[in-house]
């Protein structure tokens, strides 16, 4: 190990400069392109072997991504998260941030995964695959997911009434940012949302791209008194036509509203 010191050292520095340098960007284009440049290269000759410890402790670990030289976020098959959650406080204890990817539908294991205490250490969770409206509901009815900041569901097949459990949920009370695009929301969706009294208080941004919405369930969505605390509201890539993006950006004034191609910036499924 004491060979693998220097590298291992030098990657923390680089990931702490890349940090500063992303929060103060004028004139650190060139600087920023060097930073990346080297740490793409120490993770490509010390990447696998900084990794190692964790794929052999944690069933089911896919990816590892550093954040200031330790693991910070974990791509997990979702599967295996009930074993791999038994010893993740032990083997990566500065992991806040978890993608627990479903290849196949498993009865059940939506009620087990969001049992688990160690959610409560997260500060991000995003799902991936089909976990429908079974798995929304137990993620919104879970005692352990009150530390979460962001929340990705897009395209994990959830339906109205799992989308609607999710924006109703007090057990989210934290998260600022929920992704629930490329679900299939359409007009039974939105009139869902529309009865749903209170989002999480903190929530700000809410994606809703790519989900069947139209005019007519814009218009349910511009009517919910909820929607007017919201900070922005995507609805990209749906049959929103100008008239009804205007009237809905006339209604939700406070709101700063995207109904273009834009990317959401939580759809990750590439």
């Amino acid at each position: 190990m004491a060979t693998d010191a220097a590298p291992r050292e030098r990657f923390t520095e680089v990931q702490r400069q890349l940090a500063a340098v992303n929060e103060d960007r004028d004139g650190a284009d060139d600087r920023l392109a060097g930073l990346l440049a080297e740490e793409r290269e120490l993770l490509r000759e010390h990447g696998a072997e900084w990794e190692r410890p964790l794929r052999a402790a944690i069933p089911g670990l896919a990816r590892v991504f550093f954040s200031d030289g330790m693991p910070h976020n974990l791509l997990l098959d979702a599967a295996q998260f009930p074993d791999a959650g038994a010893v993740l406080p032990t083997v990566a204890p500065t992991v806040r941030y978890l993608t627990l990817d479903l290849a196949n539908l498993v009865p059940g294991l939506a009620a087990e995964v969001f049992a688990l205490p160690v959610l409560a250490s997260l500060e991000g969770l995003s799902l991936k695959g089909p976990w429908g409206t079974a798995g929304a509901r137990a993620l919104a009815a879970s005692k352990h997911v009150g530390n979460l900041t962001t929340l990705d569901l897009s395209y994990c097949e959830i339906g109205p009434a799992g989308v609607a459990a999710v924006l109703a949920s007090i057990a989210i009370a934290s998260v600022g940012e929920i992704d629930l695009s490329g679900n299939r929301i359409g007009f039974d969706g939105a009139t869902a949302i529309a009865a749903v009294k209170q989002f999480p208080p903190a929530l700000r941004v809410l994606h809703l791209g790519d989900a069947d919405l139209h005019d007519g369930a814009i218009a349910l969505l511009a009517a919910a008194p909820a929607f007017r605390l919201l900070g922005e509201l995507w609805l990209n890539d749906n049959a929103v036509s100008a008239a009804g993006a205007a009237e809905l950006r006339r209604t939700l004034r406070n709101t700063a509203v995207h109904t273009g191609t834009e990317n959401t910036g939580g759809d990750r499924r590439g």
